[in-house]
């Protein structure tokens, strides 16, 4: 009987430091994924628009590709209301994750279209 309940007590503790192990793993990948570092605006002109999943699938997400101004191409979350078509300039939010060093990108604001010259006869 003594021996029955060492083995059950042994597979308890197993069990408890395997959930321990997943938690901490858990929490470790969940900070990389969210956690936020430094942030700068870009500024760059829209390629093309994508939908990640069914387009009638309200938890698609929507995105943007855009060649930035310094010649790199961004791909950057958008709201699924937002209409962006390709050449339009745009403003994204560039998240340098802080543990690996590479940029996420959230879109930010449309940049305005400067007023066409007036041409005087």
């Amino acid at each position: 009987m003594p021996k029955l309940q060492s083995q059950q007590g042994a597979a308890l503790l197993r069990v408890a430091l395997l959930g321990v192990v997943f938690l901490v793993s858990f929490g470790i990948l969940y900070y990389i994924l969210t956690a936020t570092g430094q942030r700068h605006e870009v500024a760059g002109a829209v390629i093309a628009r994508e939908i990640a999943g069914a387009s009638t699938d309200r938890k698609s997400r929507h995105f943007i590709k855009v060649r930035l101004d310094d010649g790199n191409i961004a791909r950057a979350t958008i709201a699924a209301e937002l209409v962006a078509e390709a050449g339009r300039r745009v403003k994204l939010l560039a998240i340098r994750m802080p543990i690996f060093g590479a940029n996420r990108y959230q879109f930010s604001t449309f940049e305005e279209l400067p007023d066409s010259p007036t041409i005087t006869p």
